[in-house]
């Protein structure tokens, strides 16, 4: 089987991002606060995107976001349980946060299980939105350019 050429700029590019972004919250000095980092790694994460069939994209995506997200969601929500019943009657936790994964949210507001799994939600959404937009024959410029916002900020 042939292997599949990848461009290593490309993929030093999106890891330094993702290191970034991990800088990005922390603490560090004012002066090398530099937010758009986030929407460069989703450009970067849907600028050279292919099209599988429909079925074939669905399982590669289930594989590669859908059962991380879960697998996370899950043994945080344990985490969480755990955690409470340290110092509370286990019969004071709220079992119910673990469905607001369902609900929609409002401006600022996020997961109550796990917050920074937006960014697997995330990913999940741009790159079915992408998929529509490939199908639908739109260049790919245009697509790359979608994926980006003024002034993006992570509000985790």
């Amino acid at each position: 089987m042939a292997q599949k050429k990848r461009i290593d700029y490309i993929d030093y590019l999106k890891g330094l991002t993702i290191l970034w972004v991990v800088w990005y919250h922390t603490s560090h000095p004012e002066f090398v606060d530099y937010p758009p980092t986030m929407p460069m790694f989703f450009f970067l994460s849907g600028i050279f995107f292919k099209p599988y069939p429909l079925l074939e994209f669905i399982k590669k995506k289930i594989n590669t976001l859908l059962i991380p997200f879960a697998f996370f969601y899950v043994v945080y929500y344990i985490y969480l349980i755990l955690q409470w019943s340290i110092h509370n009657p286990l019969s004071s936790f709220d079992f119910s946060c673990f469905w607001g994964i369902f609900r929609l949210y409002k401006s600022t507001e996020s997961f109550p299980v796990n917050p920074p799994l937006w960014f697997i939600c995330a990913l999940i959404n741009q790159q079915f939105l992408i998929y529509f937009l490939v199908k639908a024959n739109l260049k790919r410029v245009a697509i790359g350019i979608s994926g980006l916002k003024p002034k993006a900020r992570c509000i985790c």
